[in-house]
């Protein structure tokens, strides 16, 4: 994915996974590492050693001069080349499965980030629904209370019920900032795309609208 299709497309968590792999430099060492020792399988097999020896000296008489020359090759056996490359395969199987266990631990912490920050968003989106509807009542009580019907309480609570909610949206706004910022350090860029939470939506939506003033103390 290139950084201006990111900006310019809202990403599911699916595209937001793959934009951090695809980005990630632990991730992209580890594979080079298993595409290196696949690499090495191939070396498993030595070619033979040949060594050459030559001797000089007076053996028969003191004057003839004696050459001796050698020839010694040494060739390992089958099987020490099948236990090499053997060796060598296991190392990358075990190179690919510590690559997957990196990347599902990635997936993982960039679906937590994603599912916080939608949670964040739908308790936001509560907060504020509550707040227009509160915002009502507290008009209702005013014009009871300027007709002398009421003693203004019940405008002050539904007032200080405005001014919690939105100390809580506050709050909700500087968590997000510091998600949005873990964000950026997993998918390796200075930039947070644009989420898209269509099809997580369901999942979250029902018990954060009934629970809006309680699920965020």
């Amino acid at each position: 994915l290139s950084i201006n299709w990111v900006i310019a497309q809202k990403l599911d968590l699916a595209q937001l996974t793959k934009l951090g792999i695809d980005q990630n430099r632990d991730l992209a060492l580890a594979l080079n590492r298993v595409e290196l020792q696949k690499a090495l399988v191939n070396t498993a097999f030595e070619m033979p050693k040949t060594k050459m020896d030559l001797q000089v000296g007076n053996i028969q008489t003191p004057f003839v001069t004696d050459y001796t020359f050698g020839i010694v090759q040494n060739t390992e056996l089958p099987k020490v080349y099948k236990l090499r490359k053997a060796y060598n395969e296991s190392l990358v199987k075990l190179g690919e499965s510590q690559y997957e266990i990196l990347k599902n631990e990635y997936g993982f912490s960039v679906a937590n980030i994603y599912y916080e920050l939608l949670y964040l968003q739908q308790t936001t989106e509560a907060l504020l629904i509550e707040n227009s509807k509160i915002k009502e009542i507290e008009k209702v009580y005013k014009r009871r209370q300027e007709e002398g019907e009421t003693d203004g309480s019940e405008s002050a609570n539904m007032h200080l019920r405005i001014l919690e909610n939105e100390m809580k949206i506050s709050r909700i706004a500087f968590q997000k900032n510091d998600l949005e910022g873990r964000l950026k350090l997993l998918l390796n860029t200075q930039i947070v795309p644009e989420l898209s939470f269509f099809s997580a939506q369901p999942l979250l939506k029902n018990d954060v609208s009934k629970n809006a003033r309680l699920m965020y103390q």
